[in-house]
């Protein structure tokens, strides 16, 4: 029998038990359908089923892998202090014009003000917006009046007011968004809150860069959150932190800053005292590099690559949003590198240019580099440190074997 029994065993054991209590009684007229006893026995069984059915529902809400829905809420509350994210609005900024410049006094859109997209999807502005005199545009905060993941829209197509203006002068106003909004998202899935429960005593302690990204992860609208130390020339952190978010959102184009803002006022109650954290949204394209370094004779190789390390990594975890990796652009970052020889061949891997989406950001991590090291003033020693790295078969057509 099943550790929770089911319908068909209880009224087995519920058939087995009356005939051992009355032997008068046969299998036959126990499992005859809408025989006396048959009814009884089937009620206590289906009784029984749902019993069964609520305690294994129970067992299942006690424990992480298993609960789900409203009894994984409760569990991971109880455990952890931690609650769903609800789903989430878009947030973005919106470009108003106005007809004619702004008169002496200038012209204000009240924060309220209602705007909305060709196929419906309305936005408030989260903010007032004063036009100073002699100017004509301005740019406010938006959010949608709706939440979830379909309320994230493309850039210029927030082009309709619903309010009504006053406006100083009598000029109109038209509306638009340079960028697409972000942070729409629906409420979080079982699996997102299972993952930031598993989590939650690893990054308890505030200040560790697993717990930032902890914490950047549990804003609402953001689904991923990665996050990278900045180094000095000599490898060592600089208290300085980057954090790459996302919202799951692969709409080419700008992304609103707004996301960005709410997350780093979260994070101000996370980072260590005297770091400084910055948010990027993005997507996270984790790129590895492999370099082919000569040294000068006389340099310690040791802290050169190290140092090589460093200036590679700051220059990759230094490119914005949509930008590309240059092997050019990244050579030249070993110039400020004292020790080496650049003869033009530094970057072994990638062998290309990399080409993010505009809405991608490429990134590095130490581990994600390696160094082959060639010593120049040893050519024996150059010849064995390229040995080192070969695979047999490069080895066998090196000898021509």
């Amino acid at each position: 029998m099943a550790s929770i029994p089911s319908y068909s065993d209880l009224f087995r054991i519920a058939r087995d038990e009356i005939m051992a209590r009355n032997a008068r009684l046969s299998r036959e007229s126990v499992e005859r359908e809408g025989s006396d006893v048959n009814v009884l026995l089937a009620a206590m069984a289906a009784m029984g089923e749902e019993i069964a059915g609520q305690l294994a529902d129970v067992l299942a809400d006690s424990y992480l892998d298993s609960a789900e829905g409203a009894g994984l809420d409760r569990y991971v509350f109880d455990k952890y202090g931690l609650v769903r994210k609800p789903a989430s609005a878009s947030l973005g900024t919106a470009l108003f014009t106005l007809s004619a410049v702004a008169p002496a006094g200038g012209s204000s859109i009240p924060a309220g003000t209602v705007l909305v997209t060709a196929d419906g999807i309305q936005f408030l502005t989260t903010e007032a917006l004063s036009i100073p005199a002699g100017s004509s545009s301005g740019s406010a905060g938006v959010r949608s009046v709706l939440s979830g993941a379909d309320q994230n829209i493309k850039s210029a197509t927030l082009t309709g007011i619903l309010s009504s203006l006053t406006l100083l002068g009598g000029p109109t106003a038209t509306v638009s968004n340079s960028g697409r909004t972000a942070g729409g998202l629906d409420s979080e899935l079982d699996s997102s809150l299972r993952d930031r429960a598993r989590r939650f005593w690893q990054t308890a302690q505030r200040g560790t860069r697993a717990a930032i990204e902890a914490a950047a992860l549990a804003v609402v609208g953001v689904k991923t959150a990665v996050a990278f130390e900045a180094l000095d020339s000599y490898g060592r952190p600089v208290r300085w932190l980057q954090v790459v978010v996302a919202d799951g959102q692969t709409t080419a184009g700008a992304v609103s800053p707004a996301l960005a803002n709410v997350v780093r006022n979260t994070l101000e109650a996370w980072r260590p005292d005297g770091t400084f954290v910055s948010v990027v949204v993005a997507d996270v394209v984790i790129q590895t590099v492999r370099l082919n370094l000569h040294y000068r004779a006389g340099a310690d190789v040791d802290v050169t690559s190290e140092r090589a390390r460093a200036a590679i990594t700051d220059y990759v975890n230094n490119l914005r949003p949509g930008e590309p990796f240059r092997r050019a652009a990244a050579s030249l970052a070993l110039l400020a590198v004292p020790g080496l020889v650049l003869l033009g061949d530094e970057v072994d891997s990638p062998s290309g240019d990399v080409i993010p989406q505009p809405t991608q950001v490429i990134r590095t991590k130490p581990h994600d580099l390696t160094i082959c090291a060639v010593n120049t003033s040893n050519p024996s020693a150059a010849l064995f440190s390229r040995l080192t790295i070969l695979t047999p078969g490069q080895l066998g057509t090196l000898f021509g074997g």
